[in-house]
């Protein structure tokens, strides 16, 4: 798996998945976020099993140019037997899919727990976030755990990088998509700040990064329920869970077509999903 996803980003970033068509042909791809395997399941993780293996289906009928785990893959960071039973079924989508993957609370703890960032990142790739340019639209993903857990010098060096990602592509892309596992607002600027949205000064910081750099998205997971608020010319998209959902969420994917001039998202049950009119 490490393998495979250091040369999927290899080439995405060459552009060598575009090859024969024009450089921002049309194209979409799919959001996955909080499979969270053995989530309220009491000890067996059957439930989540079934819910990753629908997903996994549905990657592989509509075949999307790539997937988006937008994290807490895992309910327990140190649970080997939900790690394997994740990463068998994520194995099983076509080779040519490649699949990027970051940290949610429950897969990184740095505040709690300090021993799950190595495991995430002996377990993940060695990396807890990405970069890469597919058909003229960047794709930026980081870890929000740094954030809800106010790690200051991990998140403002990732701040950083983050800063030079986007200002390095900007002028050669159509669209910049931001990805993380907590949202940074679920419906209102001005929501009070809980467990599932960002706090300030952090929240404050990254409302200003995406009205200042002209992110059009911004995909998180973590609420288990469907959110959506468009904020400054940024859409605050939250994903329902792909595993068990909250309240009135339901399990679902996100289908998010991409196209020169514009963008459009469905969340769906996964076997209701169909690939979008591009």
């Amino acid at each position: 798996m490490k393998f495979r996803k250091l040369l999927c980003m290899c080439l995405l970033g060459l552009g060598l998945f575009s090859c024969g068509k024009k450089a921002d042909a049309p194209f979409f791809f799919i959001q996955l976020t909080d499979t969270q395997m053995g989530f309220r399941e009491s000890g067996t993780i059957e439930k989540s099993v079934g819910f990753l293996t629908e997903s996994v289906d549905a990657i592989n009928r509509l075949h999307p140019a790539f997937v988006v785990v937008t994290g807490d893959m895992l309910n327990h960071w140190n649970s080997e037997k939900e790690l394997t039973a994740y990463k068998g079924l994520i194995g099983q989508i076509d080779k040519d899919i490649p699949v990027y993957e970051i940290p949610g609370n429950h897969d990184f703890r740095p505040g709690k727990e300090p021993e799950s960032g190595p495991a995430y990142f002996e377990h993940f790739g060695g990396t807890d976030r990405f970069s890469f340019v597919y058909n003229k639209s960047l794709f930026v993903g980081i870890n929000s755990c740094y954030i809800k857990d106010e790690d200051v010098e991990k998140e403002a060096e990732q701040y950083s990088w983050l800063v030079d990602e986007i200002t390095r592509n900007k002028a050669a892309v159509n669209h910049i998509f931001l990805f993380t596992h907590c949202s940074i607002i679920k419906e209102s600027p001005d929501e009070e700040a809980d467990y599932f949205s960002f706090q300030e000064p952090y929240r404050s910081k990254y409302l200003k990064l995406c009205k200042d750099y002209g992110i059009d998205a911004v995909f998180s997971g973590h609420f288990h329920r469907k959110r959506f608020v468009e904020y400054d010319g940024t859409q605050f998209v939250t994903c329902t869970a792909s595993g068990t959902p909250l309240e009135e969420g339901f399990t679902g994917i996100n289908v998010v077509a991409v196209r020169p001039d514009s963008f459009s998202w469905e969340m769906v049950p996964q076997a209701e999903a169909t690939a979008p009119a591009l």
